[in-house]
């Protein structure tokens, strides 16, 4: 994954590093495990499965998904995968799983004014370095509050072509990229979910070698 997508993954090795886990209950699929410092609740969440499901709450954003029967079998890995796991969500905060990026548009809109260099040459008869000139101050220069109004914003922006008799499009085909990215507090309890399933994997292993210990 990207390094601008691991900021959660810093915030998590730095929030969870010191949790105590609590096994609350533990039957088979039927689990609820909580993490935390004693005495804070700051980072903490409880994660709860039961057939076909797991959630996830707490001083994070509340989520639940569904996949397999067993879902500690599905999330366990070393790193989310975040869009993956986005899809198997059944609930999700009022956040949800994605946010507007104005990192991906204007990587998106750059790369299409690129693309599309010798055809503004041949309709406008202007360069792309001068037609940037205009989409900097036109588009680039706003902040979208999402997708939409982007790809509309986008969409409408037009200029004149070289014999002046009309208007031009540029980006008349700008809906066919998505600008969203998994969203901070998504990923950050992604990252909840592999921290605890690895506790719970380590305590039970611990458990196995010495019967006597208790998690």
């Amino acid at each position: 994954m990207a390094d601008f997508l691991d900021d959660a993954h810093q915030q998590a090795t730095a929030s969870f590093e010191d949790h105590v886990m609590t096994i609350e209950q533990d039957d088979g699929v039927h689990r609820c495990i909580h993490f935390g410092r004693p005495g804070a609740s700051a980072y903490s969440y409880r994660l709860v499965t039961w057939p076909g499901h797991l959630a996830i709450s707490g001083d994070l954003e509340d989520f639940t998904f569904s996949r397999l029967l067993d879902m500690f079998e599905f999330f366990r890995h070393d790193r989310p995968n975040y869009s993956y796991w986005a899809q198997k969500t059944t609930a999700r905060s009022s956040f949800g799983t994605k946010v507007f990026s104005d990192r991906l548009y204007r990587s998106a809109v750059v790369r299409e004014l690129w693309e599309m260099r010798h055809e503004i040459r041949r309709t406008t008869g202007r360069s792309a370095s001068e037609v940037l000139r205009d989409v900097r101050e036109e588009l680039l220069a706003d902040e979208f509050p999402d997708e939409r109004e982007a790809i509309m914003r986008t969409m409408d922006f037009s200029l004149r072509t070289a014999d002046e008799l009309r208007t031009w499009n540029l980006f008349h085909e700008f809906y066919e990229h998505r600008l969203t990215e998994p969203s901070f507090n998504f990923r950050l309890s992604c990252w909840a979910i592999v921290h605890g399933i690895k506790s719970y994997d380590a305590a039970k292993a611990r458990a196995a070698k010495s019967p006597e210990l208790v998690a």
